[in-house]
């Protein structure tokens, strides 16, 4: 199977799934430090508790995705763990900012970051299976864009809703967002019988040199930090804001947002710069010649992400 366009709306469609599950994450990680401080007295203990869903990711999302990819329903291979997990996660996120033991609200906790887990994988890939390998970065673009818009959102309007009402209201404009981001998977997308394979499957065995193995592992390394990074301060950034400069949490919230328009002034045109001047050259840092025909480290990482 071959497009030579990028079916846009297609794409918007299936990615209002990461959209919601961007959304969900950010007021997690904007609300849920704040609630964990009137139960625990050490930021340090709080850090471990939002380390959970890192935890759970790296045990769960791999597994999940090898499940998503050898199931064969009648919806499609990754629509039967967004189905039965959305749902939950729903009904789980509501419940965080209403226990009132701490017992209660890790279980509520620990049900959320796992079933998460479990169909994060699953929508993430319907792009690279509803999609052609060429169209991937302008794909990735857009689905990365929605991922900005979510979070932008839940900052903003989050912070005005946690004013207004509290903390139970912000986790009620992500519930509500996420049976909207359901619906429209449901009624919107249709996986294709067969997914759409790289274009020279046989570089999937090619064998990589000393050079490109290093290549390979500087991209993981980078990506392994840069996350690093932003989770640590996009966690502890609200408690900071609160307890060091003095603001309310809504307005810490708020602040939040400028990571999201920063994400989204570069979501869409990385996109585009990835796919005219090949996604190695905007991600590596160094450069390193490729004899003809060699495998290099992007397209490794495509082929994992295929």
């Amino acid at each position: 199977m071959t497009e030579s366009k990028l079916d846009v709306k297609r794409t918007l469609l299936l990615s209002t799934g990461f959209f919601a599950s961007t959304l969900a994450w950010s007021v997690y990680n904007a609300f849920v430090p704040q609630i964990l401080e009137g139960f625990l007295t050490s930021t340090a203990l709080i850090g471990v508790v939002m380390t959970l869903d890192n935890v759970f990711g790296v045990v769960f999302q791999p597994l999940f995705g090898k499940l998503s990819d050898r199931t064969r329903t009648r919806f499609g291979r990754r629509m039967p763990y967004i189905f039965i997990g959305l749902p939950v996660c729903v009904v789980s996120f509501v419940m965080v900012p209403r226990m009132n033991s701490l017992w209660s609200l890790m279980a509520v906790l620990i049900t959320f970051t796992f079933v998460m887990s479990a169909w994060r994988t699953p929508v993430v890939s319907l792009m690279p299976d509803i999609t052609p390998g060429p169209l991937r970065s302008q794909a990735n673009g857009i689905v990365n864009l929605m991922g900005g818009l979510g979070s932008l959102l839940a900052f903003i309007a989050g912070g005005l809703l946690f004013q207004m009402g509290g903390f139970r209201l912000p986790f009620l404009m992500s519930a509500v967002f996420m049976l909207a981001a359901l619906l429209i998977l449901a009624l919107f997308v249709r996986e294709p019988q067969h997914a759409y394979e790289p274009e020279a499957p046989e570089k999937k065995t090619a064998k990589l040199s000393k050079e490109e193995k290093k290549s390979l592992l500087l991209i993981l390394f980078a990506i392994f930090f840069w996350f690093s990074g932003y989770n640590a301060v996009e966690t502890f950034f609200t408690l900071y804001a609160i307890n060091t400069l003095g603001m309310d949490g809504g307005a810490a919230s708020m602040s939040l947002g400028i990571f999201s328009l920063t994400f989204l002034a570069f979501a869409v045109p990385a996109g585009f710069i990835g796919a005219r001047t090949g996604r190695r050259i905007c991600l590596l840092f160094v450069h390193h010649g490729e004899e003809p025909g060699s495998t290099s480290a992007a397209e490794v990482l495509e082929g994992l992400g295929d």
